[in-house]
Order: C-alpha cells, then structure tokens, then sequence
C-alpha cells in the first residue's frame, strides 16, 4: 500500500473490519511516525517480518507486516515482539 500518506486513513477501517493476513506499507516521515503507524496497525495482531529502505526516499520505509494468526498457515517464526506498545 502506498497511498502518500494517506496509508492509516485507508488501511485502518480495512484491518479492523476484515480478516487480513499480510500487509505491505511504504511509511513517511520522521521515525516517531513511523512507530506511531507501526503501533496503531500492530494493536490489530500484525507484527514485522521486513524492513525495506527506500533509496529513492530518505525519510520512507517499507514494512511487510503478516497478522499473528497466519503465522502457522505461512511456516512464519516470530522472533519477538519488534514493536514497543504505545503508552
């Protein structure tokens, strides 16, 4: 999902009315929206298994997440939790 920005407005309402397994997301901005983002979506199950720099975007990321409940269906090991809750 790239949606310039627009990606929590978007992604939000879909993740907590339907069961979704996977998601790809292109973050902007600074780290602390970034992890502002990443907790919103994780409250939902989801939990990291990739992180991609985008070369063409400095203050961009690419996160592939995947739902705690598809991790046996797709062999996925969690190593931990990489996303610190919100406070």
């Amino acid at each position: 999902m790239d949606i310039e920005k627009g990606e929590l407005t978007a992604l939000e309402p879909l993740i907590k009315d339907y069961f979704v397994c996977q998601i790809f997301i292109e973050l902007h901005g600074k780290p602390s929206v970034h992890l502002e983002m990443l907790q919103k979506i994780a409250k939902y199950g989801f939990r990291i298994f990739n992180v991609d720099e985008n070369l063409l975007c400095p203050h961009c990321c690419e996160y592939s997440m995947i739902n705690e409940l598809c991790m046996t269906q797709f062999e996925v090991v969690p190593l931990g939790i990489t996303i610190p809750k919100s406070q």
